[in-house]
């Protein structure tokens, strides 16, 4: 543990189809700017559910 806040979030489709993820990381004790660009990534993205 880095004590570092970090979040894995879908990032969209390679040109072949397959998903690519994104990990974001901040300062110690940050968690809301990840959360923050988590939600702003997620909603600029394609719609991964299945």
């Amino acid at each position: 543990m880095i004590g570092f806040p970090t979040l894995s979030v879908p990032a969209g489709l390679t040109s072949g189809g397959l998903p690519v993820g994104a990990q974001l990381v901040a300062a110690p004790f940050d968690d809301g700017i990840i959360l923050a660009l988590a939600s702003a990534l997620e909603s600029v993205t394609e719609d991964l559910r299945p």
